[in-house]
């Protein structure tokens, strides 16, 4: 690998063969060439060992771990981010259903001269079961409006993302996970905390929907059943102890963790300590009432999570979290 080279790494698991085929293609054939792939199974699958050997035949670029326990993507994208040679001068994440374009890591590398973590635009693509006929149903349209926002939302999609390699000796370990942890949201706050972050306005892939997707392309209608979900469960307690331990918990995890790791200035660590502190300050509601405001952030998830940070104190901090996604 050259001094400018990068690692690009994939998590896998249970692929749909056809998109996974299309998505490695359009990785071989980036105009931006100097890199190689880590690909990790998340769980023992001959099926999906055989599948990517076949796709990958000879080329040497790309490494495949069959990883023997399975742990979830957020963990699976964290042992990757962890076996990243030490010369890889950035990082780019992907998922296993998306298409790149070819031009998509020439457009987003060079703006790491200036920025740890850059974000690029996706055509947002509906696909069928099998995956063989994609519509485009719109554009994403990230953009960054500052670290209260983004702890609040997440708008870092790890799928469109290229990162400088050396975000990682701050970011690594993750923080403790729950079940609505997510990769790219604490590179993103990792990032905002370093060299910042850039969002371009070139769209640089399909972002791929269909039934299987762990996450998905979020919009307001997509939460608001999932808040109905989590309120009609026929028990308000364990929702609320849900809301309050996932939700708020995984904010203020991170928040905590960032503060351990990261020399960070004033306005920084009001921000951070407004989630830290794991109740609902005065610093916190005015940092949720703001975004609102401003249009910065849905109105349900910040009311859900005033909510939350309300009746924190009254929830017992839970340690387990089982659930894989």
């Amino acid at each position: 690998m050259s001094s400018e080279a990068g690692t690009i790494c994939m998590a896998i698991f249970k692929p749909n063969p056809e998109l996974l085929r299309r998505q490695i293609k359009s990785i071989q054939r980036q105009t931006l060439a100097d890199w190689n792939c880590i690909i990790g199974i998340d769980g023992l699958d001959n099926d999906a060992l055989s599948l990517l050997n076949d796709i990958v035949q000879d080329d040497r670029r790309f490494k495949i771990h069959e990883y023997e326990h399975r742990v979830g993507f957020y963990h699976n994208f964290e042992r990757l981010l962890a076996g990243i040679p030490g010369e890889a001068a950035w990082v780019a994440l992907s998922d296993q259903d998306d298409v790149w374009d070819a031009d998509k890591l020439e457009k987003l590398v060079p703006h790491l001269s200036t920025s740890s973590l850059v974000v690029g635009q996706a055509r947002v693509v509906q696909v069928g079961e099998l995956g063989h006929r994609g519509i485009t149903t719109g554009y994403t349209d990230r953009s960054f409006t500052g670290l209260a926002d983004l702890v609040l939302d997440n708008v870092v999609t790890g799928a469109l993302t290229v990162f400088r390699t050396d975000l990682l000796a701050k970011a690594l370990p993750f923080p403790a996970r729950t079940d609505v942890a997510f990769h790219d949201h604490w590179l993103g706050v990792c990032a905002v905390l370093e060299k910042g972050i850039t969002f371009i306005p070139d769209t640089v892939q399909d972002y791929v929907q269909h039934g299987a997707n762990v996450i998905g392309e979020e919009t307001s209608a997509r939460f608001l059943v999932r808040l109905k979900r989590l309120t009609a469960s026929g028990n308000l307690t364990a929702s609320v102890e849900y809301l309050v331990n996932h939700r708020w918990r995984w904010r203020v995890q991170m928040c905590r963790a960032a503060l351990e790791r990261f020399a960070t200035s004033a306005a920084s660590s009001t921000v951070l300590c407004a989630f830290a502190n794991d109740r609902c300050s005065r610093g916190f509601l005015i940092l949720a009432l703001r975004a609102v405001l401003h249009g910065n952030s849905s109105r349900l998830r910040v009311a859900a999570l005033l909510v939350a940070s309300a009746l924190a104190p009254m929830i017992p901090k839970e340690t387990n979290y089982a659930k894989q996604r």
